[in-house]
């Protein structure tokens, strides 16, 4: 209500006027609410603000943007007295991120992440910062007048994917080591994803392998083909683990792989994603096999053989050939776990034990 005499030295009358201010003060109250609740969320998440007048080169803090820069209340709060307090690694980059924002030409968006050096000898504190310019004028004349955001200490974050990037190295080279690596699979579209060590067991390279089921078995011997490609189904099926080796034909030659895998269904059981690890098994099979042929033929020759273990113990017996079982009567069951002086008699030459006994302690051959 605004009230007007109507002359000047004698209330004879005045002009009364009404004017509807619900408007303004809808507006007054929903910028309360809004500075309100902008205020609640920069507390909830920790953040801190900053307002610098360009023209005047002054900084406005709040009291957590302080808290982050580790600025005192006295400390000057200026641009220079800012960036002196970044690691000096970051200063450079970030002075050339404000640059890049105060253009003109622009669109006054500012995003940087910096090192902010910790008082005495506390470790510098990682800082995400966001900003926007706000220029005046056009053309020729625009320029930069005031630059407001946002600073938060993500120093926690920054720890954390550094962890998650030194485990994910291990774990690389620790597959890398074991010749193994790790596959996953959408189980309705086929579409796969590979970890790097599985394109050199495969004999294959991104570029020449196109990521699907039906590519992957591609690659199998074609002798193995179709029991693995049953052996997934079955699986599926039944949301089930499966394990199993099969062949692989590269360019170097076949390979021999063993798979293990999981299927991931959902609460209706259906199968939504199928995972798991594939390893080079190649030189363990040779060897195997190669153990495998040479057991058969100790096993073939009509001479006694016996293996002893002398980093055990009184240096058991740990296997008796058939042959030696037809010349002594014992049973290989008799005389694992017992000393060949078991085998010794009234009439056993004690030179011949001795010599055999010096052998052993000097690790060479011996007849007697």
């Amino acid at each position: 209500v605004m009230v007007t005499p109507l002359t000047p030295d004698r209330a004879s009358g005045a002009v009364v006027m009404h004017v509807d201010v619900t408007e303004r003060r809808l507006a007054e109250e929903s910028l309360r609410a809004s500075e309100e609740r902008l205020r609640l969320a920069v507390e909830a998440t920790g953040m801190g603000t900053f307002d610098w007048d360009v023209a005047s080169n002054r900084i406005h803090w709040d009291a957590r943007g302080r808290e982050v820069f580790g600025l005192a209340p006295g400390d000057e709060t200026h641009l220079d007295a800012a960036v002196s307090r970044l690691h000096p690694d970051d200063r450079g980059p970030t002075a050339d991120r404000v640059r890049a924002a105060l253009d003109p030409t622009g669109d006054g968006m500012f995003r940087a992440e910096y090192r902010v050096l910790g008082s005495g000898r506390s470790a510098p504190r990682w800082v995400a910062a966001r900003g926007q310019v706000w220029f005046e004028g056009s053309g020729p004349r625009r320029r930069p007048v005031r630059f407001v955001g946002a600073v938060l200490d993500v120093t926690e974050r920054r720890e954390a994917e550094a962890a998650l990037r030194d485990k994910e190295a291990k774990l690389a080279e620790a597959l890398r080591l074991a010749r193994m690596g790790y596959w996953s699979r959408d189980a309705a579209t086929g579409t796969l994803e590979w970890s790097e060590e599985l394109y050199g067991i495969f004999g294959t390279t991104p570029a020449a392998f196109e990521l699907t089921f039906e590519a992957f078995l591609g690659l199998i011997h074609p002798d193995d083909r179709g029991w693995v490609r049953t052996r997934i189904a079955e699986a599926e099926a039944a949301a089930a683990s499966f394990e199993h080796t099969y062949r692989v034909a590269t360019p170097g030659g076949v390979r021999v792989v063993h798979e293990v895998g999981h299927v991931f269904a959902d609460g209706g059981g259906r199968p939504y994603r199928v995972a798991g690890t594939a390893q080079d098994v190649t030189d363990r099979v040779r060897v195997e096999q190669e153990l495998l042929l040479r057991d058969r033929a100790i096993r073939a020759v009509t001479q006694g053989i016996v293996i002893t273990d002398a980093s055990q113990p009184d240096n058991p017996v740990i296997f008796a050939s058939p042959g030696f079982e037809r010349l002594t009567g014992y049973s290989a069951a008799e005389m694992v776990g017992r000393n060949c002086r078991d085998l010794q008699g009234p009439d056993t030459d004690r030179g011949s034990v001795a010599r055999v006994r010096d052998a052993l302690a000097a690790h060479e051959p011996c007849t007697v």
